[in-house]
């Protein structure tokens, strides 16, 4: 156990490093207090609507989803102009020709740029999503306040204020990804379908010709193209590591369902939280006034209402402290009728 101990004419202070529960109670204590505030002041926006408490993961996954529908579109065109080039093709083996292109030793080492360009940048989006969910501890006492307890408390004094509905993403569980035009399983099915009809039109033509550069140039762009789909599959159906036990495919199907429903976006972040514990002993005070512990705590909060475009229409940044003679933060917010 560490102390720092300074000398003072009434005797030795003694603060404790690991005496650390009540400043982390009053820590949460101004958490709520914080919670209450913004709910309070966004009530006007958020009464009778539908409010989405938005992470940084989930605007995360937002941008991901985004991009990721970018280059399965690029796969699917990539597909197309394939089975176009396969009528220009002189009458060649194309049972040899199917084969060859689901061979590694067909996939040629350089990519188109542009679908080059399109999977690095959801690549780095993808490596950029572990980054943005941290907690921030002020080392006067350590004190970290957990995310997620603070969006059930904030969705909490949001609904009591008369949104209609309130959703955590962590919490949202939907039996069915979105469908239509445009959505995300739409799209899957699509550069499959795509890629299926290219493969089906080379089996088409089978009597044996000679090998010649168009053929060979086009073996070469099928195993590229199908190496990109594979890869991003791959992505997609990977586990992260982020504890949720999710795939980015189950999260972008969430964020899509979340998306559809036209509501508002709140987002909010604890970038700081602190406390500390200060001991006083003398005799007078053993005596008369107890053993003199105190604590304080608290904690910095930043939030925003968000458009489903990302622009700020409203935001802050609110920080409250509180100490064991603090009043006690409010308990009963307004109630719903």
């Amino acid at each position: 156990m560490t102390a720092d101990e300074t000398k003072s004419l009434a005797g030795t202070t003694t603060v404790d490093e690991k005496v650390v529960f009540e400043a982390q109670r009053l820590s949460y204590d101004a958490a709520r207090v914080i919670a209450e505030k913004i709910a309070f002041r966004i009530s006007g926006r958020t009464r009778d609507q539908i409010v989405i408490i938005a992470s940084t993961q989930l605007l995360a996954d937002m941008s991901n989803l985004v991009a990721i529908k970018a280059v399965l579109e690029e796969l699917a065109r990539e597909y197309s102009a394939l089975g176009d080039t396969i009528e220009k093709l002189p009458v060649a083996a194309h049972r040899s020709l199917v084969k060859d292109a689901r061979s590694p030793a067909a996939i040629a080492a350089t990519l188109s740029p542009a679908l080059a360009a399109a999977t690095a940048a959801v690549q780095s989006a993808l490596t950029l999503v572990g980054l943005f969910r941290q907690d921030v501890d002020y080392k006067g006492v350590a004190i970290t306040l957990d995310t997620q307890a603070f969006e059930i408390e904030l969705a909490g004094r949001v609904r009591m204020h008369k949104a209609r509905e309130v959703i955590v993403p962590d919490f949202a569980v939907f039996t069915a990804p979105h469908g239509g035009k445009g959505a995300l399983l739409t799209l899957l099915a699509h550069v499959r379908s795509a890629r299926s009809r290219v493969l089906l039109s080379a089996m088409e033509k089978d009597v044996e010709v000679e090998p010649d550069a168009k053929k060979e140039s086009f073996i070469s762009a099928v195993a590229e193209v199908d190496k990109r789909l594979n890869d991003l599959e791959t992505q997609l159906t990977k586990s992260e590591l982020d504890g949720s036990g999710l795939t980015l495919l189950a999260r972008l199907f969430r964020v899509e369902n979340l998306v559809a429903k036209s509501a508002l976006f709140v987002h909010a972040r604890v970038v700081l939280a602190g406390g500390s514990n200060r001991a006083q002993r003398s005799l007078w005070r053993s005596m008369f006034s107890g053993d003199g512990l105190s604590s304080t705590g608290g904690a910095v909060v930043t939030w925003a209402i968000l458009s489903t475009h990302g622009s700020v229409e409203d935001g802050a940044t609110f920080s409250h402290t509180m100490s064991a003679k603090s009043p006690k933060p409010p308990e009963m917010p307004p109630s719903i009728a």
